[in-house]
C-alpha cells in the first residue's frame, strides 16, 4: 500500500467518523469492511500513540518547579493504548459470536480502530485549548 492511498483510506474514515457522528446514514460507506481493510484499520490506534501520550505528558506535570513529566507515566500511557491495539479486538471476538453478533464482528473493529485515531486527536487539541486557555 502506497502512502497515497493510506492517506485516502485514513481520510476516508474521518469523513466515516464525522457521518457516524452526524447520524447520517451513509456512515459504512466510508469504510472499508474487506480482510485487508480490518488489518489496515489497526493503523488507526497506532496513529493515535503520540497523541495519547502527548495529552498524558499534558495533564499529568506536576505543579511547582516548572513541569516536571515522570517518563513512567508516559510509558504506561503508550503501553496501555498497544495492549488495548490487542486486548480489545480479543475480547470482543470472544463475545462476539456466543452473542450472535459475529458476523458483524469485522466492520465493528474497522470502525473502532479508526475512530480510536479522530478522538484522541480530538481529545489532544481540547486538551491543548483547555491547558492554554486557563
Amino acid at each position: 500500500m502506497s502512502a497515497g492511498e493510506l492517506t485516502r483510506e485514513i481520510a476516508e474514515a474521518g469523513v466515516g467518523v464525522a457521518r457516524l457522528v452526524r447520524y447520517d446514514p451513509r456512515w459504512p460507506e466510508a469504510f472499508d469492511a474487506s480482510a485487508g481493510g480490518f488489518l489496515r484499520s489497526f493503523l488507526g490506534p497506532i496513529l493515535s500513540l503520540p497523541f495519547v501520550v502527548i495529552v498524558s505528558a499534558m495533564i499529568t506535570g506536576v505543579p511547582g518547579d516548572g513541569h516536571v513529566i515522570n517518563p513512567r507515566i508516559l510509558w504506561a500511557a503508550g503501553l496501555s493504548q498497544m495492549i488495548n491495539l490487542v486486548a480489545y479486538p480479543a475480547v470482543v471476538a470472544a463475545l462476539a459470536r456466543p452473542l450472535g453478533i459475529g458476523a458483524g464482528y469485522g466492520a465493528f473493529i474497522v470502525v473502532v480502530n479508526w475512530a480510536s485515531l479522530f478522538v484522541n486527536v480530538a481529545v489532544t487539541a481540547a486538551t491543548v485549548l483547555l491547558l492554554f486557555g486557563t
